[in-house]
C-alpha cells in the first residue's frame, strides 16, 4: 500500500490552531492518508528520495517554520473497516 504521513516535530507557541480548528498540535502527532496536501509560509524544498526500509525507497519533504498538512484521501482499509 502506498500512503503518506505527516508529523509534528515542533509545537506552536502559543499552542492554538491557526488554519483548522481540528488541527493536531502536539509533538509527534501524526496523520496518514493516501493523499495529503499541505502548504507552508516558506517555500517547500524539492523532495528527496531516501531509503525508507531495507528494500524500499520513499520520497520525503520537510517544511520549515509554519506548515499545515491535510488528509485529502484517507487510507481505504481504515475507511472501509466495519466497527463491531
Amino acid at each position: 500500500m502506498i500512503f503518506g504521513k505527516g508529523h509534528i516535530v515542533e509545537e506552536l507557541d502559543p499552542k492554538t490552531p491557526i488554519f483548522y480548528t481540528s488541527s493536531l498540535l502536539d509533538i509527534d502527532d501524526e496523520i496518514r492518508g493516501e493523499r495529503i496536501t499541505g502548504f507552508s509560509v516558506r517555500p517547500i524544498p524539492p523532495p528527496t528520495v531516501k531509503a525508507a526500509t531495507a528494500t524500499h525507497r520513499a520520497t520525503f519533504i520537510s517544511a520549515k517554520e509554519l506548515a499545515c498538512a491535510k488528509i485529502e484521501i484517507g487510507l481505504r482499509h481504515l475507511m472501509q473497516k466495519k466497527i463491531t
